[in-house]
């Protein structure tokens, strides 16, 4: 089923399809992104809004959806969010593309302990080879390796399975791997 993610009637739409096909939901991924295709000064066509649209607004309805969907069927069940490093550290070539997932990370860790056994946790990956990077993939190249898009998923694994991830961002690194950020030492043990 496709869906706009900056059409709020469509993605309620999709949880409802959801809900009917596998008769429940456990897990939502809210991973629509999109990045800046000019610099932010050259932006005359405001492309920055549609950023801010599918990058940050639309994961906040994404997840304020799973979360009534969870909620109603009393279950619980997890939210992983896509952020990326830029949600960590500034970017100053895609100014708007970081403020979102700036954002994405303070909506996640604002769930830390939510209850209800409901969970929000973030990935935040530096660059994997998927289609965000298509046009400018040998210039990322260039400028660090790629993070295997398995790790990624290995990422995901963890903050779904582990229930003891709330609120967490796993940061995504081609050096370090895997990471959870914000942990005590005690809980980073588990890694």
């Amino acid at each position: 089923m496709q869906c706009d993610v900056t059409n709020y009637a469509q993605q309620a739409a999709l949880f409802q399809a959801a809900e009917r096909h596998f008769g429940r939901v456990n897990i939502i991924i809210n991973n629509a992104g999109i990045a800046e295709s000019v610099p932010l000064w050259q932006d005359d066509k405001a492309l920055w809004k549609k950023v801010i649209d599918i990058d940050l607004s639309a994961v906040i309805e994404g997840t304020r959806l799973g979360i009534e969907a969870l909620q109603k069927q009393g279950t619980g069940g997890v939210i992983i969010n896509t952020a990326s490093l830029a949600g960590l550290y500034p970017q100053a070539m895609t100014p708007a593309y970081s403020a979102a997932k700036f954002g994405v990370v303070g909506l996640t860790r604002s769930f830390k302990g939510f209850g209800e056994n409901i969970r929000v946790n973030a990935v935040a990956p530096s660059f994997a080879d998927t289609k965000i990077i298509a046009n400018v993939r040998e210039i990322v190249k260039n400028l660090a390796p790629l993070v295997p898009v398995e790790t990624v998923i290995d990422a995901f694994m963890l903050l779904i399975e582990d229930e003891s991830y709330s609120g967490d961002i796993a940061r995504i690194t081609p050096k370090y791997g895997v990471s959870v950020i914000g942990r005590t030492s005690k809980d980073k043990a588990k890694l």
